[in-house]
């Protein structure tokens, strides 16, 4: 299907919830890698995540679903919020290990806790929430319909195409599977997305 609709207004939301955790760490003043701060900026971080990852899956699950014709299936609401608490939590544990490795002999966290980093987070976990759930749509649809999707890589195709993504371009998951085996992201900021071809399974 296409790129999911209300896209940028999910990263905007995602960028903004992270924004305000980095600028309330910077405004502590706190920054030594032994400090219980940073534990604390995690769960600011996978608090204020975790509903936002939540609605991206959920809009992009009934999003697919509508596209093929039939009613969100029950329990997706519950499954979105299972596989965002596992997300958040890997991505804010992948924030701050990340930050106090980067922040080694600086002086500020401007350019590190800043909107430039916050803005590429929330694009390249929006594209990896869409990817989630449409991926759990596809396996309801194999297993109750016996409906395969299969999934098409496509990439903005303008000059911010990166060259990992822009050989990827219409290609199916036996060759953008060799670098991203989950579909997009696969790199940071990453906006690509998948379309889908049906077809009935053999099995």
């Amino acid at each position: 299907m296409p790129d999911l609709a209300n896209r940028r207004e999910h990263e905007a939301a995602l960028a903004a919830a992270l924004l305000n955790e980095f600028e309330a760490f910077r405004r502590s003043g706190q920054r030594n890698s032994a400090s219980a701060s940073w534990s604390a900026l995690g769960v600011a971080i996978e608090e204020a995540a975790r509903p936002l990852l939540s609605a991206i899956f959920q809009d992009a699950a009934a999003a697919l679903a509508g596209e093929q014709g039939i009613d969100q299936a029950e329990g997706i609401a519950a499954q979105a919020d299972a596989w965002a608490a596992t997300r958040a939590t890997e991505l804010s544990r992948q924030i701050v290990d990340t930050t106090i490795e980067t922040i080694a002999g600086r002086e500020s966290l401007d350019g590190v806790l800043g909107s430039p980093r916050a803005e590429q987070i929330a694009i390249t976990e929006t594209t990896r929430a869409i990817s989630a759930g449409e991926e759990l749509i596809a396996l309801i649809l194999l297993q109750t319909m016996q409906t395969e999707l299969v999934p098409i890589w496509h990439t903005e195709r303008d000059e911010r195409v990166c060259p990992i993504c822009r050989p990827l371009h219409g290609t199916g998951k036996e060759v953008y599977g060799r670098v991203s085996p989950s579909g997009p992201p696969a790199h940071p900021n990453c906006r690509c997305w998948l379309d889908y071809e049906t077809k009935q399974s053999s099995t």
